[in-house]
């Protein structure tokens, strides 16, 4: 409605008399000579934007639905150690099963696949799930961080149309690596609101938190200043909900351990924003109290899974490749000095010679040392095929179950606790030499400093496929199998997918191969977008410096913490190209590396350009009230 008003002189107070103020806020505020239509037509506008905005989002996110449905989540059973193993941990009957695979990887997939199984939904719809979530909660921390709606907007389109959700191994496989993306978005994201609730990353006036672009900030605060029960509710159900999506990420993989720093860096900097804030000594200490959630969920979560194992199976780990006494023997194989070790043969023969040599235990079992040496991985004999790589992980387990036999894992446990105690008697004595290379992890394979050095060039260029994979990214072409095999069955009736149509079109009007030509153009997309974010990263670096240097506020924490995110994708795309070298296969490495990298590197940037906003913002502020102090 139309607004009128007449307009008055100003009183002798030099303010508007009564008269105009009473008629102002009147139905009809008259106003001589024009009428005024300023304010509903800024409202019409604004709301017309929102509406368009609401009506974008909403088809952005119903076509990227779309696409998962169309580009389907699909099953390998030929897979035996990979993709059928983790089904056959989500299976009836997984329990009553002990045998030399059963243990060889984490549960943490199963009891994803478990989860949404019980449910009622289909792969294609919890992979959907769980990107839409992670986009929502990126998208709102970034919110909460910046009060930047289009950035926020941005953000969660940017995380929901991710071409890795339509990668042949990192989206469509249904395969523990194709959940690390969403999951750990996920992870980041609440990280962030987790951190940042009741506790601002920088110190605020209070004349800053009431204006409209400090909008989320500003309620959080105002219930902070008024010790609102709802405010630490909400907070402890951040802390729980960052404690088991962390815990499942834990649970998710054998080299998930480097989870570990970052949650425990973002534990130890909430407590220092905690004592660092002004408050009450009572309300700190529920705070500081309430703030042990997510590590006290996180270890229950870790605590719960070891003890079903230790119910189960009789040993209280996650898997008995990487942990326990078989991880242990493999370990001590890699610590001998030999001649022979190379970054290919991690576990050379002679090494393993060494070892039955000064072990009275295994030359016990002249069977398990003649299947070591001619089944499996090294037939017909370990000279002509020498263990690459990691190989002995699952060597030692074929050796053992075509040997003596795996009658259970406490047994075998039993059995190598022994191996390993001759072992150690034979370092300490002398007769074993220790090797002088350096570890990275106890379960990856030894190196010079001229070994590591020559790693640097491999780094940078996984690290590059964050942003440029062009080379190695292949849009999903991957098809559930219509075979009748047991596997097959159980494994898509699992997962809700009918045997007779496992690759369903749901779309009359849209193919797989549309599907396709959509996530290619996509992936050609990102790369675009990807270099315009790196740019944006540098500007914001630059700025930042600039105003470090001319001592202005610079809102450094958000570039700082987004650096750190970024050298740590960095740090983890090292320990792959450590692990992966031996397989010499770019595909593989981008497999293993890529799919938790992408959500390290885009949080980090999303940090930086943050940064950049805000210090573009306070510079115009700055520039502004320097205007209004200027004598006219």
């Amino acid at each position: 409605m139309t607004r009128l008003s007449f307009t008055e002189p100003l009183d002798s107070t030099g303010s508007e008399s009564g008269f105009v103020k009473a008629y102002s806020k009147g139905l009809c505020g008259l106003r001589i000579g024009r009428i005024d239509t300023s304010t509903d037509n800024s409202a019409v506008t604004r709301g017309v934007g929102t509406f368009l905005c609401i009506c974008c989002i909403g088809a952005l996110t119903g076509f990227r639905l779309m696409m998962s449905l169309t580009l389907h989540m699909w099953y390998a059973p030929s897979q035996v150690v990979d993709d059928r193993l983790l089904m056959s941990q989500a299976l009836t009957g997984y329990y009553t099963n002990d045998n030399s695979n059963t243990l060889a990887k984490n549960q943490g997939y199963g009891y994803w696949i478990r989860f949404f199984s019980k449910l009622g939904m289909n792969a294609d719809v919890a992979q959907f799930c769980m990107w839409l979530v992670a986009s929502i909660i990126v998208g709102f921390a970034i919110w909460r961080l910046f009060g930047n709606k289009i950035f926020a907007l941005f953000a969660y389109v940017f995380v929901l149309w991710n071409p890795i959700a339509f990668d042949v191994w990192l989206g469509t496989r249904l395969y523990r690596n194709s959940l690390f993306p969403p999951l750990i978005f996920i992870v980041l994201g609440l990280m962030v609101l987790w951190l940042t609730f009741l506790t601002p990353l920088e110190t605020r006036r209070i004349t800053d938190l009431a204006s409209p672009r400090h909008a989320g900030s500003s309620a959080i605060h105002q219930s902070l200043e008024r010790r609102s029960t709802w405010s630490v509710l909400i907070y402890m159900a951040l802390g729980i909900a960052l404690g088991l999506f962390s815990a499942e990420l834990f649970l998710l993989k054998e080299d998930s351990l480097w989870l570990v720093p970052i949650f425990l860096f973002v534990i130890l900097y909430k407590y220092f924003l905690l004592f660092r804030r002004h408050m009450e000594m009572g309300l700190r200490m529920i705070l500081v109290i309430v703030s042990v959630l997510p590590i006290g969920v996180f270890a229950s979560g870790v605590s719960i899974n070891s003890s079903v194992n230790e119910r189960h199976f009789g040993v209280a780990l996650l898997n008995t490749r990487t942990q326990g006494e078989l991880a242990g023997f493999v370990n001590r194989i890699y610590k001998i000095d030999d001649a022979h070790q190379t970054t290919t043969i991690w576990a050379p023969e002679s090494s393993l010679a060494k070892a039955v040599s000064c072990s009275p235990t295994l030359q016990a079992h002249p069977d398990l040392v003649e299947a070591l040496w001619h089944k499996g991985f090294t037939a017909p004999d370990i000279a002509q095929r020498p263990l690459k790589g990691d190989f002995l992980t699952w060597q030692i387990r074929i050796a053992i179950d075509q040997s003596v036999g795996w009658s259970d894992e406490h047994t075998v446990q039993k059995l190598f606790t022994n191996v390993n105690r001759d072992l150690d008697r034979a370092f300490a004595e002398g007769r074993l030499a220790t090797t002088d290379k350096y570890f990275l992890f106890p379960s990856m394979g030894p190196r010079y400093p001229h070994e590591i050095q020559a790693l640097i060039r491999p780094t940078l260029k996984v690290f590059s496929w964050n942003f440029y994979p062009r080379s190695v990214y292949k849009v999903s072409d991957g098809t559930n199998s219509p075979e009748l095999t047991q596997e097959n069955i159980r494994g898509l009736e699992k997962i809700h997918v009918d045997i007779n149509d496992p690759n369903p079109q749901r779309f009359p009007f849209f193919s797989f191969g549309d599907a396709q030509g959509v996530a290619t153009f996509v992936r050609r997309l990102y790369i675009v977008l990807n270099v315009a974010l790196l740019a944006l990263f540098a500007s914001a670096c630059l700025l930042s410096l600039i105003r470090v240097i001319t001592r202005k506020k610079s809102h450094i924490c958000y570039l700082v913490l987004g650096l750190m995110l970024v050298m740590y994708a960095m740090v983890y795309c090292f320990s792959i190209v450590w692990f992966t070298q031996f397989i010499n296969n770019d595909h593989v490495t981008f497999f293993y590396a890529t799919g938790s990298t992408i959500p390290l590197v885009t949080i980090g940037l999303f940090l930086a350009i943050g940064s950049l906003l805000k210090n573009l913002r306070t510079g115009a502020e700055e520039r502004s009230l320097s205007d209004t102090r200027r004598p006219s």
